[in-house]
């Protein structure tokens, strides 16, 4: 019995292990920049990701009003948005490719981050 209990909690084991190094592996932290601020750069109010086609904001602090654009490799806008943080924000990329995650605020302080969309 202690010998099939083993088994099968090594074999759950190796499930979870692969299951989690695949979303890991799928799972990319973008590294926000500040571009241009003042005197309070604000990047680590800012949370970014990408997890297989999907970009995932966070805004960990209130900044206020923000623009979000989302910028392909030749610098063509494939999105942009306004919203009220703290909050968050998702977005679908359905294409492979590298991009530019670009988040403006209110009083002109910009951050980016650049990434990479993969099957």
């Amino acid at each position: 019995m202690f010998k099939k209990i083993f088994i099968v909690f090594n074999l759950l084991l190796i499930m979870v292990t692969g299951v989690a190094n695949d979303y890991f592996q799928r799972e990319n932290i973008i590294v926000i920049i500040a571009q241009n601020h003042g005197s309070n750069d604000r990047s680590s109010s800012i949370s970014a990701h990408i997890n297989g086609h999907y970009l995932n904001v966070a805004f960990l602090a209130d900044l206020g009003s923000v623009t979000i654009k989302i910028l392909d490799e030749s610098y063509t806008m494939l999105e942009l948005s306004y919203i009220e943080t703290p909050s968050g924000y998702q977005y679908y990329i359905p294409l492979e490719g590298r991009y530019t995650l670009l988040i403006a605020l209110e009083d002109g302080d910009e951050y980016y981050g650049d990434f990479e969309v993969s099957e």
